[in-house]
């Protein structure tokens, strides 16, 4: 299993990471080294993001705070921020 895979498999098994549309249950989408995690709530979020981050650092691997981006879809609009603890 490649590093990346394996990051976001356990950031899956310790966060609480996914969306149901129907019967489905989606977790995240990657390609390469780009990974979407799918979340219904903004502090899951937070702790997966925070997972990833650390599960990362075990494999020598770092997240790039600076290409990190949130979307928020179907929601009302409001504002909101959020940090995530970096090592």
């Amino acid at each position: 299993m490649a590093p990346v895979e394996w990051n976001i498999q356990r950031t899956i098994e310790i966060s609480s990471l996914g969306v149901k549309i129907g019967c489905w249950s989606f977790t995240d989408l990657d390609y390469a080294d780009d990974v979407a995690l799918l979340v219904e709530l903004l502090y899951i979020l937070i702790h997966g993001l925070g997972v990833t981050s650390e599960e990362a650092c075990l494999l020598g691997l770092l997240v790039n705070w600076a290409k990190t981006n949130v979307l928020e879809t179907m929601t009302q609009f409001r504002r909101w921020s959020m940090s995530v603890p970096a090592r």
